[in-house]
């Protein structure tokens, strides 16, 4: 589990890279990508925390809109300046030639949304989810599922966005949990980019596991009938919606309790497990998300979001 959209003292972020560092080891986190913005940073300058893996990138800021690039120390030679949607694409160009993995951030907000047409540029990624749930981030999922509907593989990703702890504002919350080969940096950034990954709403919450027949999130399988997907999820809590999304649209599959509880509901360490065989009725895709009722009075909102998985 981990954070890639993190900002420390050499631009906005109220951090230095050691305490920032020090705070996602504190937190349990796996991986970290710092993303200063339009300012590069050397992995010789990177801490070495027994456990963390840091992961150099930066976000490309600009008034049109927001990427970051990650896995690269200098994505791009020059200014991050670009006077037209032309120059902005040779950077990302640029980026892409080089090996940085490139995200379109926050796509949907009011101030710092992507003005340019990004699906004018080259991209990996689309952030569906950016610093605490709210309207542009219920956009940026409803885009990217519209998408998914039309037949494209578009894989998705989180981030915090993180400067500073606050009351609306933490360290990997939302958080990313990748399904990787190893903890080396390579082996993290090519789980996110094929989708092996699923976000919640903070770490060390809500877990899920899902495939079918042996293939995970992100991954594609020829449909067939009789097609099951098997979906496992941990620490649910009490009223918490389990939606499956797909080409038909979406279905609550169970609502907490109902299910399998290992404790007291009214128990700080309750926890609920699901876990049930999904028919694949039709070509096209399906993924999960869980929906929380987090305060009293306040509407439900996503706790968790996964990629997909594909059914050709």
């Amino acid at each position: 589990q981990g954070d890639l959209h993190t900002h420390t003292s050499a631009s906005d972020g109220i951090h230095s890279l050691q305490h920032l560092t020090e705070h996602a080891a504190a937190i349990g986190l796996d991986f970290l990508g710092i993303t200063d913005h339009n300012q590069p940073i050397s992995r010789a300058s990177l801490p070495q925390l027994p456990g963390l893996t840091l992961i150099p990138g930066l976000e490309w800021t600009h008034y049109q809109g927001h990427s970051n690039f990650l896995g690269h120390e200098a994505p791009f030679e020059g200014a991050f300046i670009a006077n037209s949607e032309a120059e902005a694409g040779k950077i990302f160009q640029q980026a892409h030639q080089n090996g940085a993995l490139i995200v379109i951030n926050h796509p949907f907000e009011e101030r710092y949304g992507f003005r340019f047409n990004f699906e004018n540029l080259p991209y990996d990624l689309f952030e569906v989810w950016n610093g605490p749930m709210r309207p542009a981030n219920l956009q940026s999922i409803a885009y990217w599922d519209a998408q998914l509907k039309a037949g494209r593989k578009i894989m998705a990703v989180c981030g915090s966005d993180y400067h500073a702890d606050t009351v609306f504002e933490q360290l990997a919350g939302p958080c990313l949990h990748v399904y990787a080969q190893s903890s080396a940096e390579e082996d993290i950034l090519e789980a996110v980019k094929t989708g092996r990954s699923y976000f919640t709403f903070q770490p060390n919450t809500l877990e899920l596991e899902m495939h079918a027949e042996g293939v995970g999130l992100g991954g594609s399988l020829p449909w067939h009938q009789g097609l099951e997907m098997e979906i496992e999820l941990r620490r649910l809590h009490p009223g918490d919606q389990i939606k499956l999304i797909d080409c038909s649209g979406e279905q609550v599959l169970a609502v907490a309790p109902g299910l399998e509880a290992a404790a007291d509901p009214a128990s700080p360490s309750f926890t609920s497990s699901y876990a049930s065989s999904v028919p694949i009725t039709r070509p096209g895709y399906a993924r999960l998300e869980v929906w929380r009722s987090f305060f009293p009075g306040i509407p439900t909102l996503p706790a968790l979001v996964s990629n997909p998985i594909f059914f050709d």
